[in-house]
């Protein structure tokens, strides 16, 4: 570390645009820096409960992991994992939260950690890493290693082996699904499903040819493949089950449409580089329908892209302007570098208190850390920590109570307090919501600038973290206490998860039907009790979330009060279905859960 870094280890940089002032704190200091060599991006910057973790190194206990509370006295070793100096090959990698729990390996271990150094512990050795693709999954973390997927509970008893070979795995309706290469030459793919133990994990089905690209989307997964055999391409659509595992059009000798998900959405273009025509699947009506105008591929990829004010912004590339923040159109926000030259690294932006954070180069001063209201006039250069032509390089953008944290090229670890642009009372603005993976995403708006903290009833205590998890059963008409708090000011608001039930359960006809769903001992099925619908034709359908049919019992009622056994579909996923009677004049529907 240069002089001039060990300067700025205990000063602090004001900067003021616009009468508004902006303050850069280095929050690494005794020597601690994060160079780049160390930094991988499997060791990113990771907020987890109270803390943001990261990698530094020093003198005593080499590369190890390191936490900070977002002040100097606050930022300290986790734990010397590796004792000496001398630890770098046994450097952690692979941060990832899991619901307020950091996980992260470290030379051959898996650990996870509080943040104390007597939570910090080992939950099992591997004889090789390799890559590590990790997920949270109903309470589990799921990673690839040794070339097998594997599942922990953060225990050691609760960590093994799902799948000798495997794919990065997916969720769909609250299932795990993964692939792997088959056949005698390895020229199929094996489609499997899981509940997370290995009696609940099975074949779907063999599908010909290799994967190319698979996607989740409200209705199945979409996979293509490439058949070498015989020279074909092919697209298939799976519900999770063999019998709903079907070709999605005929297999052709021309490539077929890559199926990927950005920003939880599910898109389709055909496999080529550059801007192609790109379609978005319709939450409502499951259909693809054009986007328009034809969005960036780069914008597109949320390792470098955010959604800012209801609009994506990333780097995007173009003849005239080059690389620059652009919108999902690839129209840039300002052509920073003037020309076809680079403006903006391929590092992703961060939000926070209402502007866009990143990674900008003028072609004078080299990469610093600019600012934009997603508007050419508000875009503006936050800050020169790098005096000249070099820049600072920042990366790692990170938004943690509030503020934007980054590293530069030089191994310091920065914090950037923006100025509040408003002193309005704090409130909560409604939530991003995925019903497919249960994830709620609170925002806020208003408030001090200080650091707000979250909390969800029966889901988490308070934390940093805006991000929660709901379980699967819990996705559709569950209604949940959301809460932020600042200085000692709580805010809260009612949320009600929904999964667009709103095309099932119609408003009912009236009349005296009536019914009770009560489970039955035996098996994948459950009784229900219906009154009123004596003489009656009465027609029991079971439908799942996308209203496909899955099971249609018919008959005319006998009695005043009916017991009606319906029996699941074998093999249907755990999640949630409605329950149609209807006898024509009178419908009445309610919620199944299948656990």
């Amino acid at each position: 570390m240069n002089k001039l870094t060990y300067l700025w280890s205990s000063l602090l940089l004001l900067f003021v645009f616009d009468g508004m002032a902006q303050t850069f704190t280095p929050l690494l200091k005794n020597g601690v820096f994060r160079p780049m060599s160390d930094v991988s991006y499997e060791a990113k910057l990771t907020v987890s409960g109270n803390n943001l973790y990261f990698v530094g190194r020093d003198g005593t206990s080499g590369v190890e992991l390191w936490r900070t509370d977002g002040t100097p006295e606050g930022t300290r070793l986790v734990k010397d994992i590796t004792p000496g100096p001398s630890s770098g090959s046994s450097a952690p990698t692979s941060l990832f939260d899991a619901n307020g729990t950091l996980y992260f390996f470290a030379g051959t271990g898996l650990y996870k950690t509080d943040g104390s150094e007597a939570g910090t512990v080992l939950i099992r050795n591997f004889s090789d890493i390799g890559g590590a693709n990790l997920l949270f999954y109903n309470g589990l973390v799921i990673f690839k290693v040794l070339g097998g997927l594997w599942r922990t509970d953060g225990t050691p008893e609760g960590t093994f082996q799902l799948a000798r070979r495997a794919d990065a795995p997916k969720v769909f309706n609250g299932i795990l699904y993964f692939n792997t290469a088959s056949g005698p030459t390895y020229q199929e793919t094996d489609l499997f499903r899981s509940d997370g133990t290995v009696t609940g994990t099975s074949l779907v089905r063999q599908l010909p040819g290799t994967l190319q690209t698979w996607g989740v989307g409200v209705d199945g997964l979409y996979l293509t493949f490439f058949y070498s055999v015989t020279k074909q391409w092919s697209t298939w659509k799976s519900d999770g089950t063999t019998a709903g595992t079907v070709l999605f059009g005929p297999a052709t000798t021309t490539s077929q449409p890559a199926y990927f998900n950005a920003f939880g959405d599910l898109y389709q273009r055909p496999i080529a580089a550059g801007i192609q025509p790109t379609s978005r699947q319709n939450r409502t009506t499951e259909t693809f329908e054009p986007v328009t105008p034809t969005p960036s591929p780069e914008v597109l990829r949320d390792e470098y892209s955010v959604r800012f004010n209801g609009q994506l912004y990333g780097p995007a590339n173009s003849a005239t302007t080059g690389v620059e923040l652009s919108q999902l159109d690839g129209t840039p926000v300002r052509d920073l570098n003037p020309g076809p030259a680079y403006g903006i690294a391929f590092v992703k932006p961060a939000v926070a208190n209402g502007l866009l954070y990143f990674s900008g180069d003028d072609g004078t001063m080299g990469l610093e850390l600019w600012q934009t209201d997603g508007t050419a006039m508000g875009t503006r250069l936050v800050g020169e920590l790098t005096p000249g032509a070099t820049g600072s390089n920042p990366f790692n953008l990170t938004t943690f109570r509030g503020e934007v944290y980054f590293d530069t090229r030089d191994g310091t670890l920065w914090k950037l307090s923006p100025a509040q642009s408003s002193s309005s009372p704090l409130s909560l603005l409604p939530p991003n919501y995925d019903c497919n993976s249960g994830g709620l995403n609170l925002q806020v708006s208003g408030g001090s600038g200080s650091p707000v903290e979250y909390r969800v009833a029966g889901l988490r205590d308070w934390s940093a973290s805006a991000d929660f998890t709901i379980p699967y059963w819990q996705r559709a008409g569950t209604t949940f206490t959301l809460e932020a708090r600042q200085h000692g000011q709580v805010v809260s608001r009612l949320f009600t998860s929904e999964c667009s039930l709103a095309r099932f359960t119609n408003p009912e006809l009236g009349g005296s039907l009536d019914a009770v769903l009560y489970p039955n001992p035996v098996g994948e099925q459950f009784d229900v009790s219906v009154k009123g619908a004596r003489g009656k034709a009465v027609r029991f359908t079971v439908v799942n979330l996308t209203g496909r049919a899955l099971v249609e019992q018919k008959h005319i009622i006998e009695t005043d009060q009916h017991t009606e056994t319906v029996r699941m579909p074998a093999g249907a996923p755990a999640g949630i279905y409605l329950l149609q009677i209807s006898t024509g004049q009178q419908l009445k529907t309610l919620k199944v859960v299948k656990q």
